[in-house]
């Protein structure tokens, strides 16, 4: 590990780490590897060749993991998932901002995403670190959303247009909302995140901000300023590990070819 070398991906996000095997890690390999994450939040691994098996032990050292009942998962390994677009599907599976679990009370800690299989062109993923989109509010929209509630639901027309056929059906039996704060603070960094996203941010709560909605919509179109997004041009081989917990992502639907990517979704202990 001590011999890695690292790249900085864009200014406020991200770093690439060449010449190391994921599948041949010491636990000092790991720590410093967590280090990483918490300074950069988003992990970019290449030329890897990780197993289910591999992905699964890589994953765990973060926590426990979920097993999908929305993806396709793994024949032995249950805890791994695969997100599949065929030539033919018309919808962008996560084509819209969000954490992973965003409307839940507590989220996932981080997602860990493995390309095996990459159209020729498009097909890309992109991202935002929310600290610095908190850090790049005003002082006075800060002071104003201190102590402020949002409701996050799931959208069944988002979710018509973004997700799987599995959650759809999920939905029908489970639908449900949380309120959280549109501030959250980072458990391991004490870093103060937006909370916003497009997929599960549905209205500011209380009588505090007076022009809720107009002030809701501004966050979520600050979400579309490409100075804060970083676009990850996937490789096959490709090993992807961002904090969830900060990190919004969404797939770009400018493909019609196969692309597959293994995944697995380290699930969240607590939240502030």
């Amino acid at each position: 590990m001590l011999d890695v070398k690292i790249k900085k991906l864009s200014k406020y996000l991200g770093v690439e780490i060449s010449d190391i095997n994921l599948s041949k890690l010491t636990l000092l390999d790991f720590k410093k590897i967590d280090e990483l994450l918490l300074k950069y939040h988003f992990l970019c691994f290449k030329k890897q060749k990780l197993s289910p098996q591999n992905q699964i032990k890589f994953s765990k050292f973060w926590g426990e993991l979920e097993i999908s009942d929305t993806l396709p998962i793994d024949k032995k390994f249950k805890e791994v998932s695969y997100i599949i677009r065929e030539a033919c599907d018309v919808k962008c599976y996560g084509g819209g901002w969000h954490f992973e679990y965003g409307a839940h009370k507590i989220g996932a800690m981080g997602l860990v995403l493995h390309a095996l299989e990459i159209p020729e062109t498009g097909g890309e993923t992109q991202f935002i670190n929310m600290i610095n989109m908190y850090e790049k509010l005003s002082f006075e929209d800060k002071q104003l959303l201190e102590n402020v509630k949002v409701k996050k639901k799931l959208s069944h027309k988002l979710a018509q247009k973004y997700a799987s056929d599995k959650f759809l059906n999920k939905m029908k039996k489970i639908e449900f909302e949380n309120i959280v704060p549109i501030i959250k603070v980072h458990p391991k960094t004490n870093q103060k995140i937006l909370n916003v996203d497009i997929g599960f941010t549905d209205s500011i709560i209380g009588e505090k901000i007076k022009n809720k909605n107009k002030l809701l919509n501004k966050l979520k179109d600050n979400l579309n300023n490409s100075e804060f997004i970083y676009t990850h041009k996937w490789e096959v081989g490709d090993v992807i590990f961002f904090d969830n917990r900060c990190v919004l992502h969404k797939a770009v639907d400018n493909y019609n070819s196969r692309r597959v990517i293994q995944r697995t979704l380290i699930k969240e202990n607590s939240i502030e």
